[in-house]
């Protein structure tokens, strides 16, 4: 500022007179005066546009990316750009993770390598792009890894995928089967489309059958060609089987047992049954009204002498049968009454 029309003071104990006050422009600033001869009202401008910056001495404008941070938009992250300024953040330019997670807890997450396949799984490929693997799998198979590659869906492989012991409660038999042998430390019950109940008390081998049913201790059983090794059989009953009247000729079947009874009611011809060694039967002869004659084919006789049917009326000749394989061998009782 500059006094002028006025005394200065020459001493300290001297005073002058002010008439006029002005403003001189200089390092950025300017300003004028109101009343300047009387009560001086100064007001100070700049010349200057935009944010200011001072040196010390004077004032200038500053620049943006070097005297200050740029104005953004939105709520972006600013990091220094190492040229005195900062720049936005963006994953991969200024913003790098070496631990942790990048979580989204609401927005959108944008994919902008591509458009992605729709109802699709992804994979990361560790750059910029994903994977679209080849399905989506089934309800009964599951996601396999693969070091090699992408991975893929299939089926459990329970030898390859799984280890340890599956519990009962999901199908397994929740003991271990190492060696395929169960181990067991109680008693094991199966169900199913045959339900088993199994109580073992000591070291024990069973053998069940391929097919058929397995044979219980209690209750009645029926065994087709099995062969039972030096049994002992107490107190058993042997089936009775009546194959009704003679008439004039008889195929004797054993299938159906080898206790058989017939009714003579004519003179017949019995044709045996096929030689099978170790087999006999019994055959009990009722003479009915009597006085009928019985022919039985391939059979060998004590004396080589077939006997004679009892010829009185409701008696009972026992007649019994063996064979070795080649022939039937036969003996009689006869006129039981």
């Amino acid at each position: 500022m500059t006094a002028r029309q006025g005394t200065l003071p020459l001493k300290d104990s001297e005073q002058g007179t002010v008439t006029s006050v002005s403003v001189v422009t200089a390092n950025g600033l300017a300003g004028t005066v109101a009343t300047a001869t009387t009560t001086p009202a100064i007001t100070l401008s700049t010349t200057i546009s935009g944010v200011l910056k001072g040196n010390g001495t004077a004032i200038s404008a500053a620049t943006a990316g070097t005297d200050y941070a740029p104005a953004t938009s939105g709520s972006s992250i600013l990091y220094g750009n190492g040229s005195g300024g900062f720049s936005n953040v963006s994953v991969g330019t200024g913003l790098d993770f070496t631990a942790g997670s990048l979580t989204n807890t609401g927005g959108t997450v944008t994919h902008t390598a591509g458009a992605l396949t729709a109802s699709a799984v992804v994979v990361g490929n560790g750059t910029d792009d994903v994977k679209v693997l080849a399905s989506l799998g089934t309800t009964t198979t599951v996601l396999h890894g693969n070091a090699a590659g992408l991975p893929t869906f299939g089926a459990v492989v329970l030898t390859a995928d799984v280890s340890g012991i599956l519990p009962g409660a999901n199908g397994g038999t929740g003991v271990a089967n190492t060696g395929f042998t169960i181990t067991l430390g109680g008693n094991l019950a199966t169900s199913g489309a045959f339900a088993s109940t199994f109580t073992m008390t000591n070291t024990t081998t069973v053998t069940f059958p391929t097919t058929g049913t397995l044979a219980t201790l209690a209750g009645s059983e029926t065994f087709t060609n099995k062969v039972l090794t030096n049994p002992t059989v107490t107190d058993y009953v042997e089936s009775v089987v009546a194959i009704g009247n003679s008439g004039t000729s008889k195929t004797i079947d054993l299938t159906t047992g080898t206790f058989q009874t017939v009714t003579m009611t004519g003179n017949c011809t019995f044709t045996m049954p096929s030689a099978v060694a170790g087999k006999s039967f019994i055959l009990l002869v009722s003479t009915g009204a009597g006085s009928f004659t019985g022919a039985f084919t391939s059979v060998k006789w004590p004396g080589n002498t077939a006997p004679t049917l009892t010829a009185t009326a409701s008696r009972w000749d026992m007649l019994s049968f063996a064979s070795d394989g080649t022939n039937w061998y036969g003996n009689f009782a006869q006129a039981y009454q």
